[in-house]
């Protein structure tokens, strides 16, 4: 491989707008420039059950074998000695495998903010020109990769932003459209639930403007340190809130954020004191427009604001139960204002 072709794969990469979408080509790349049997690239991120625990996070498909772990697959970083090794040292590790079988080389993705990933690698040796070739990558990739969250998080909070949400929510209807039943006749669903902080104009009126952005901030964090790590957490704007679980049935998901109410309600908030927050929650199905799964939350999100506030309210129960009259999914209906 000559420093042309390196050129070539570099601007290839930056041409994949969005991270799940430069990292797939990240890994699309890495397979053709150096001799490799497997490539696995993994988030790490803090596990809150139980505290602190670090886990690995499958971030991108991986473009070898079937049958070997699948996005968003998590596992305790502990499990695995040598990716715990690398992290906790932050230099590469490479130690051989059974049998002849090559060698496992494992690379840091370090950022100012310490190890935030690790790439495995399972190759014939630890050549030293290929893995420089590795080193150079994942070096241009932690910085490439600093850009594009910075441009699809919330400043405040640090939550993925409103025009990502809009983004990744038509790539999970898509999914739902296409694996909606398993093989075995199951289905994976996919919850979507919007949260807003109860009364939170009277924060700002009372405490004033750097109260209420304490109070998001915390909000925010109370978010991170309650959901799974492939969970998808946005803040949409003011004390609006989004939450994407995956694989999660209705009642368990209604469960989950009850618990997360009750996080928020025992919280303390310097100054502002106690704060609650109301729930709206739907299905993800595949044969929805956005508009319609955000307008089925929203209508069981109003339902809660006027039924008494810090509660979760799930609109397919409030239609069973004759609460809520059902939105009607017309092709000439326009579109779910939000905001």
């Amino acid at each position: 491989m000559d420093n042309l072709q390196l050129i070539h794969s570099i601007v290839g990469l930056i041409e994949k707008p969005g991270v799940p979408a430069f990292e797939s080509a990240l890994i699309a790349t890495l397979n053709q420039l150096v001799p490799n049997k497997s490539v696995r690239l993994w988030q790490i991120r803090e596990n809150p059950e139980p505290p602190h625990e670090k886990v690995a996070v499958l971030t991108a498909p991986p473009q070898d074998k079937p049958g070997g772990p699948r996005p968003h697959d998590v596992f305790a970083l502990e499990d695995d000695p040598v990716l715990a090794e690398c992290f906790r040292t932050g230099v590469k590790v490479s130690v051989g495998m059974p049998a002849g079988g090559g060698v496992r080389i494992v690379h840091p993705l370090k950022t100012a903010e310490g190890v935030i990933g690790l790439l495995a690698l399972e190759c014939a040796a630890d050549d030293l020109v290929d893995q420089g070739v590795v080193s150079a990558l994942l070096g241009f990739y932690t910085n490439y990769i600093f850009l594009l969250r910075d441009s699809e998080h919330d400043t405040l909070t640090g939550l993925l932003n409103r025009k990502t949400f809009d983004e990744k929510l038509l790539r999970i209807i898509g999914e739902r459209r296409a694996v909606n039943v398993q093989a075995d006749g199951s289905r994976k669903d996919h919850c979507l639930a919007l949260l807003d902080i109860d009364h939170f104009k009277r924060v700002n009126d009372n405490f004033g403007h750097l109260h209420g952005d304490e109070v998001l901030l915390r909000f925010a964090r109370a978010m991170v340190q309650t959901f799974r790590g492939s969970d998808l957490l946005f803040r949409l704007g003011g004390e609006e809130f989004v939450v994407i679980l995956g694989e999660i049935d209705l009642d368990r998901a209604s469960s989950v954020f009850k618990r997360f109410l009750q996080t928020v309600e025992t919280t303390h908030f310097p100054q502002v004191g106690k704060v609650t927050a109301s729930v709206g929650l739907t299905l993800i199905t595949g044969s929805d427009m956005p508009s319609a799964i955000v307008g089925r939350a929203d209508k069981a999100l109003y339902y809660g604001k006027n039924n008494g506030r810090n509660q979760v309210c799930v609109y397919e129960s409030l239609v069973a139960e004759g609460k809520v009259e059902p939105i009607k999914d017309e092709g000439g209906r326009k579109d779910v204002e939000l905001f």
